[in-house]
């Protein structure tokens, strides 16, 4: 009875992260990123959970952090362009993405498994979204936005491995098996690539 109870738990998950992986996945071509961002990330987390117990429990690791990756760096290029707009209304959206989904998203990124093959590709997001910020202390710019960016950076360079100030998971919606396959179906087949160094 044990044994069945831990398959049908481990089902229950499995559901759940492919229903985030579909929504995610819906929302990114939609170009929602911010509301994909949040599917994508536990999509990823709830995978894992899986994998742990088996590495046929769960999907492709590398697939749902390749999206989640993409994501992350379509969020940073859309804040920093809002941040290069200069008005005071733009560069306080952009650091409002940055620091209520990019920021807490890259913990995420730097936890990821050397052993799962998106280590690597991971890190360099991270890397990049760093590099892109600290490229503007080169540049001119009004004293406040400056000092919004100064106070900004630490938090953009210290972000350790504290994942728990991520915003809640998403209450997913109820699905027959049947709807979530034909879901996955097409999402599968209209899937013409992956996205690959956030494109």
């Amino acid at each position: 009875m044990a044994e069945y109870e831990l398959w049908h738990r481990d089902y229950q998950k499995f559901l759940e992260v492919t229903v985030f992986l579909l929504i995610g996945v819906e929302l990114f071509r939609k170009k929602s990123y911010a509301e994909a961002l949040v599917y994508l990330v536990y999509s990823s987390q709830c995978n894992k959970e899986l994998l742990l117990r088996g590495p046929a429990r769960g999907h492709s690791q590398e697939l749902l952090a390749n999206y989640r990756r993409a994501c992350l760096l379509k969020l940073n290029a859309r804040a920093a362009a809002l941040f290069e707009a200069g008005s005071k209304a733009a560069v306080s959206e952009g650091l409002e993405i940055l620091m209520e989904l990019v920021v807490p998203c890259m913990p995420f990124l730097l936890a990821s498994d050397a052993a799962d093959g998106t280590q690597e590709a991971d890190l360099a997001a991270v890397e990049t979204v760093r590099n892109c910020w600290c490229s503007y202390l080169d540049q001119e710019m009004e004293p406040p936005i400056l000092e919004k960016l100064t106070e900004f950076l630490p938090k953009l360079l210290d972000c350790s491995g504290e994942t728990r100030s991520f915003c809640p998971p998403p209450r997913l919606p109820s699905c027959s098996t049947q709807e979530l396959c034909e879901r996955f179906r097409r999402v599968v087949t209209s899937q013409k690539h992956t996205p690959s160094n956030g494109t």
